[in-house]
């Protein structure tokens, strides 16, 4: 009796404790069901090898304009950007180059001299000039939270260019006989050449950073100089890892890939290349140039880039994309060339387009050939653009209200390129005359269902 109490007595505690982790069980599975309706819990793998886009595009950027560092291609890419989602671009009343003095492109032009930026109470929202690094003006013209980048090239290689790209350096050394290498004769010839082409020889990259001309060979007050202003630029462009620069800048400003797309750019030719006596002779004459130089370039390569995941992967695809697009483009732009009645045609009937194949980081797109046309704009077309929409008081009312709400297309050429047409369906007349051409005020498409350009 005692014996069959006891048995029944452990069956029940048995069942009893069966009952109670069964309990247990249930309230666990329900509680993590719970959890996972609210995580929205897929149990599937997750791939990490592609990045999640959630951060905001950056729309307030300053960008230190440098000659001949490929500041026209960014140029170009941020203002197309700003066309088409319509924001704000500083204006500059006057445009720098001014042909009429020896000093062409004088240091200091435009923001060191009161009264030749356009202002306005409205903060604006692209700044693409060139001009000398001002922090102080800047911060009036553009809003707190601006994302400051800059761009720079190896001064062994860039001042080739320089003494090709000034018109007083140019016709002074392409009278000379025998030279098909500028920067060698130069810097063979500093005595003669020296002074008198400083303004463009000199330290031009590190005088646009903000650095004084009495202060170039202080190498000490450079350093100085430099570490305080480096955190001014989270993004500084390196001509010579240029794709690699545009797609970090992508990235920083969370852009898309599409948003960067360019013509690729020529390299460097073989004339830019010094012998080890020259590069001596320039390293000295132009030292603040190379102090720069290396620290954005050390930046870039060893402590940036390294920090971004998979970046390589995506500048390949990057570099793809480009090349696929150039193909294309190449036919176009010499189609364009031959009848430039081509290019109204290609925005009438855009049948002639490709597909960019998708890649880890953008999804496919169509790219149309009248955008060939548009990613060889020259800058100073853009900045008409943004005459046009920013400034319509300009133009004169009359000819706005003729032209305006018309379907007809019109087009001009884009001489200063010497290759492009310039599409538009609102017509203004000219603005005013620089380099001795009219440069027509266009704005694009809105009858046939574009969002600007």
């Amino acid at each position: 009796m005692r014996i069959g109490f006891i048995k029944r007595s452990l069956y029940l505690l048995a069942v009893i404790f069966v009952f109670f982790i069964s309990i247990c069980y249930i309230h666990w599975h329900h509680q993590k069901q719970k959890m996972a309706n609210i995580l929205d819990y897929n149990p599937r793998v997750i791939s990490l090898d592609k990045p999640v886009n959630t951060c905001k595009p950056k729309e307030n950027i300053f960008y230190l304009r440098i000659h001949k560092t490929g500041s026209s291609i960014v140029t170009s890419i941020l203002d197309r950007y700003a066309l088409k989602n319509g924001l704000q671009a500083v204006l500059v009343k006057n445009h720098p180059y001014v042909y009429k003095s020896t000093n062409a492109a004088l240091m200091g032009y435009a923001y060191e001299k009161e009264g030749n930026h356009v202002t306005s109470s409205k903060k604006h929202n692209i700044m693409a000039e060139h001009v000398v690094f001002n922090n102080t003006v800047i911060n009036q013209l553009m809003p707190s939270n601006t994302f400051f980048i800059a761009s720079m090239r190896d001064p062994l290689t860039h001042l080739g260019s320089l003494l090709e790209e000034f018109p007083n350096t140019y016709y002074t050394l392409i009278n000379k006989t025998n030279i098909s290498n500028f920067a060698p004769y130069f810097l063979s010839n500093m005595n003669e050449y020296g002074e008198k082409f400083r303004m463009p020889t000199k330290s031009l990259q590190a005088r646009l950073f903000g650095v004084s001309s009495d202060d170039l060979d202080n190498k000490a007050y450079v350093k100085y100089y430099l570490s305080l202003i480096d955190h001014l630029f989270p993004m500084v462009l390196v001509t010579e890892y240029f794709e690699e620069s545009l797609v970090l800048l992508k990235r920083k400003l969370c852009w898309n890939l599409k948003d960067i797309i360019c013509i690729q750019q020529s390299k460097s030719k073989e004339r830019d290349k010094l012998n080890g006596h020259h590069q001596q002779v320039y390293k000295e004459w132009s030292s603040a140039d190379f102090i720069f130089h290396d620290h954005f370039s050390n930046r870039f390569l060893k402590h940036q880039l390294p920090r971004e995941p998979h970046i390589q992967q995506e500048v390949h695809a990057f570099k793809r994309i480009i090349s696929q697009i150039d193909s294309f483009c190449q036919p176009v732009l010499a189609r364009i060339r031959d009848n430039y009645g081509t290019a109204a045609e290609l925005v009438k009937h855009p049948r002639l387009q490709i597909t960019v194949n998708a890649t880890q980081w953008e999804a496919p797109f169509q790219f149309e050939a009248v955008q060939c046309a548009i990613l060889k704009l020259d800058t100073l077309v853009l900045r008409n653009i943004f005459k046009v929409r920013q400034m319509p008081h300009l133009c004169t009312s009359r000819e706005i209200k003729r032209k305006l709400g018309s379907n007809e297309l019109y087009f001009n050429i884009d001489w200063h390129s010497n290759s492009v047409i310039v599409i538009h369906n609102a017509y203004c007349t000219p603005i005013d005359k620089q380099y001795g051409v009219p440069l027509q005020i266009l704005t694009f498409k809105t009858a046939y269902g574009r969002r600007g350009l």
